[in-house]
């Protein structure tokens, strides 16, 4: 159980991450068009 739940946070975290990392671009172009 404590392994399961390591591994799910930790995919939560890398999701996290990749989720931000592909919002900066939209932000940033988004704000370079207003």
């Amino acid at each position: 159980e404590a392994a399961m739940y390591v591994v799910s946070t930790r995919s939560i975290e890398e999701a996290m991450n990749i989720f931000t990392e592909g919002l900066e671009p939209v932000v940033s172009w988004q704000e370079m068009i207003t």
